[in-house]
């Protein structure tokens, strides 16, 4: 899921006809191309696929490397928030529900 000018319309159809195989999807690989509007862009696509059904997970794509990341960074070289850093972490408390606790022996944990 490697994008430049994202198109959420069309992005929302293909997990729509995905969907159709009744299978678990995962948007892997997400990343957004260096641009002015990289932070805006990421906030699109992260939340088309947080809100569709079918979507189970997102890994994003930003690792870091000492030469510098490879298209979208997080942070800079002292790990310090760049903007796309703040807008992840943005969208993390926003969709993070506060609660914690302990799962049982299944893994389960009930809220």
């Amino acid at each position: 899921s490697h994008f430049a000018a994202p198109n959420i319309p069309y992005m929302r159809g293909s997990i729509d006809t995905l969907a159709q195989a009744k299978v678990p999807i995962w948007l892997t690989e997400v990343d957004v191309k260096p641009c002015k509007n990289q932070v805006e862009y990421l906030d699109e696509v992260m939340r088309e696929g947080f809100a569709h059904p079918a979507v189970k997970g997102i890994v994003l794509w930003g690792a870091w490397h000492a030469k510098g990341c490879y298209v979208m960074c997080f942070t800079d070289n002292s790990f310090k928030n760049l903007p796309v850093g703040d807008a992840i972490d943005k969208l993390l408390k926003e969709w993070t529900a506060g609660h914690t606790g302990k799962t049982d022996s299944k893994g389960v944990l009930e809220v």
